[in-house]
């Protein structure tokens, strides 16, 4: 029980962007990435058509260089549904994309079992997330959600590759169509050990300046167990901003 789906939309001049939908399952997870480009804009709110509560993850926004901002939500123990769509309003119109993943058998009452997000310094092709460090429990399910500067730099459309060993970047909530809109994308590694876990990616078009969130997300505990969260900045330079949920 873990990765179940994931959903997506993009815009190449909006304020308001709604993905798709799909058909969710009650208690599970939702993680979303959103990238605005265009100012950079900021996010003004995040709802879905469940009336699901989105909860900030650690350092929104980042930002690959002035003319993006890069947003991570989630909602846990979810009220679910067919025609699941989630919308975003932003400050106003730009190119904008959101990538959306649904996991099962997570931890309903605290799912983050360690979360960090940071930028890179420079340009490049070949790309590294922040690293976890030892985690607190066996079973999480590791996300990294990713926005980067492909419009301003490259014109192009993007592939984007995973490198690292057992993760996986599915085509669902890749939004990689960087000549007309931002660009995101969610990779995920299911049912980790302890053991710190990175994750690894390329682009096909140029250097490119990446914002990575990484969330570990706690399988649901034995009855009677707990869960300790953890926050570590790593592999990156971290910056943070401003916008509360």
């Amino acid at each position: 029980m873990a990765y179940v789906q994931a959903d997506k939309a993009s815009g190449a001049s909006a304020s308001t962007l709604t993905t798709a939908g799909i058909t969710t399952t009650a208690g599970n997870f939702l993680a979303v990435v959103i990238s605005l480009g265009s100012g950079p804009k900021t996010l003004s709110s995040i709802t879905d058509s469940k009336g699901n509560t989105w909860i900030a993850a650690s350092g929104n926004p980042q930002s690959p260089n002035s003319q993006y901002n890069v947003y991570v939500y989630y909602a846990k123990n979810i009220a679910g549904g067919a025609s699941h769509t989630v919308t975003m309003n932003s400050s106003g119109a730009g190119i904008c994309a959101m990538s959306v993943i649904e996991l099962s058998g997570r931890d309903i009452t605290s799912p983050i079992a360690f979360q960090t997000a940071a930028t890179e310094s420079t340009g490049v092709s070949s790309h590294t997330s922040p690293a976890t460090g030892t985690l607190p429990s066996s079973g999480c399910d590791v996300l990294c959600l990713v926005g980067d500067n492909a419009f301003d730099q490259a014109f192009a459309v993007e592939t984007y590759t995973a490198t690292s060993t057992g993760w996986v970047l599915p085509s669902s909530g890749n939004v990689n169509t960087g000549s007309t809109t931002a660009t995101s994308f969610i990779m995920y590694r299911p049912g980790v050990d302890t053991t710190s876990q990175q994750a690894t990616w390329t682009n096909s078009s140029s250097n490119l300046k990446s914002a990575a969130f990484v969330l570990a997300i706690a399988a649901a505990p034995a009855s009677g167990t707990t869960r300790v969260p953890r926050s570590l900045d790593g592999g990156m330079q971290s910056l943070s901003g401003g916008m509360s949920s």
